[in-house]
C-alpha cells in the first residue's frame, strides 16, 4: 500500500515548443518520478505529475517527490510527434534516452525546453492493428487473446519509415489496442515505448494500400524493478470504450481524499471537470457524456497526491 505524500515546497518548469520554433500551447506535460531519492518513495516509482500549458507553451509543475524525473509531452495537434525532454536536442521517443531532471525538496529546479520533432507526411490507405500487454511477471508486450489484466493501458507506438522519419503516433486504449492508420505500400517499424518497461520494435510491410494488416507481432519489453505495481497501480479503464451517452471509470486510489477528474480533448481543452471523492482501494465513477460532442479524448484523474492517470476514450454520438 502506498504512503501519504509529505508537502515539498519545490518545482520546476519549462517551455514547449515545435522544431521550427513555433509554440506549441495544446499538450499535456507529464514528469515521470524513475529514482526517488528516498527508499520510503520507492512504490511511487513511474507515478506521472501533469501539468497543462498556458498560451505561450510554458508549465509548471510544484510539490514533487524529490528524486530524478523525465518529462513527456503529449501534444494535442497530431503535427506534432510526442517526446521525451532530452538537453540541446530535439525531444527522444524513448524514456530510456531521456536527460533525467534532479528535484531537491525546496526551490525552483529549473528551466527545461522540450522540443517536438513534426510526423513526417505519408498518404496511404494500409493500416495496421496491434495489442501491447504484459505478459505476467515476465512484462511482455505481445498481440495475441489479452485477459483484462494483461492490457497495457497507454502504451506509445511509434511508426517510423525505413529512413527512420516517425510517420503516425497512437497510443493504447484500455484494451491495450492500437490502430495505425495512412499508411502507403512500403516497410515500417513499430516501436512501442512506456515509462517503466524496456521498449522495442517490430518490422511490419504493407503490401497492398488499399487493405488492413492484422500482424501477429511481438513486442518483448521486460519491466523494470517494481513491474507488478506499475501495472497495476497507474492504469485505469472506462467502460463502454467507444461510448455515447455515459462511461463509467473504474480506477484505485491509494488513500481517501478528493480527485479532479478531467475530459479533456484532442486540442487540450477540457470538456468536463469533476471533483469526486475517492476511498482507498477499487473506485467507480459514471460520467455523463451529454453535451459532449464525438471525437478522440482523455480522461485524466489527479488524486490528491498529485498521482495522474490518463485513459483515453472515444465519443461515437
Amino acid at each position: 500500500t502506498l504512503e501519504a505524500i509529505a508537502d515539498y515546497s519545490n518545482s520546476m518548469s519549462g517551455k514547449l515548443k515545435g522544431e521550427s520554433g513555433d509554440v506549441i500551447d495544446k499538450a499535456m506535460i507529464v514528469a515521470f518520478l524513475i529514482n526517488p531519492f528516498d527508499d520510503e518513495y520507492n512504490n511511487f516509482m513511474y507515478f506521472g505529475r501533469t501539468s497543462e500549458l498556458d498560451n505561450e507553451g510554458n508549465f509548471t509543475i510544484e510539490n514533487l517527490i524529490p528524486g530524478e524525473y523525465v518529462l513527456l509531452a503529449y501534444p494535442m495537434n497530431r503535427k506534432y510527434v510526442p517526446g521525451y525532454y532530452k538537453e540541446n536536442e530535439l525531444a527522444v521517443r524513448s524514456w530510456e534516452d531521456a536527460t533525467r531532471v534532479e528535484i531537491g525538496e525546496e526551490g525552483d529546479h529549473g528551466t527545461y525546453l522540450i522540443t517536438l520533432e513534426e510526423h513526417s507526411k505519408i498518404n496511404g490507405r494500409g493500416r495496421v492493428k496491434g495489442v501491447c500487454a504484459r505478459d505476467g511477471k515476465k512484462g511482455m508486450i505481445k498481440q495475441d487473446g489479452l485477459q483484462s489484466e494483461e492490457a497495457l493501458v497507454g502504451a506509445m507506438v511509434y511508426t517510423t519509415d525505413e529512413n527512420g522519419n516517425v510517420v503516425n503516433t497512437v497510443k493504447t486504449d484500455d484494451a491495450g489496442e492500437f490502430v495505425v492508420e495512412g499508411l502507403a505500400k512500403g516497410t515500417y517499424w513499430l516501436n512501442a515505448d512506456k515509462v517503466g518497461f524496456y521498449n522495442n520494435s517490430t518490422k511490419v510491410v504493407i503490401e497492398d494500400e488499399d487493405i488492413d494488416v492484422n500482424t501477429s507481432l511481438t513486442l518483448d519489453s521486460k519491466v523494470t524493478s517494481v513491474d507488478d505495481q506499475f501495472g497495476d497501480t497507474q492504469s485505469g479503464t472506462v467502460f463502454p470504450n467507444p461510448a455515447s451517452s455515459s462511461v463509467t471509470l473504474n480506477f484505485t486510489s491509494e488513500q481517501s481524499g478528493v480527485a479532479e477528474v478531467k475530459l479533456v480533448d484532442l486540442r487540450g481543452n477540457s470538456v468536463l471537470t469533476l471533483d469526486i471523492n475517492t476511498v482507498l482501494g477499487e473506485n467507480q465513477v459514471n460520467i455523463n457524456l451529454d453535451g459532449v460532442s464525438s471525437g478522440t479524448y482523455f480522461i485524466n484523474i489527479n488524486d490528491s497526491n498529485g498521482i495522474a492517470n490518463i485513459i483515453p476514450v472515444v465519443i461515437n454520438k
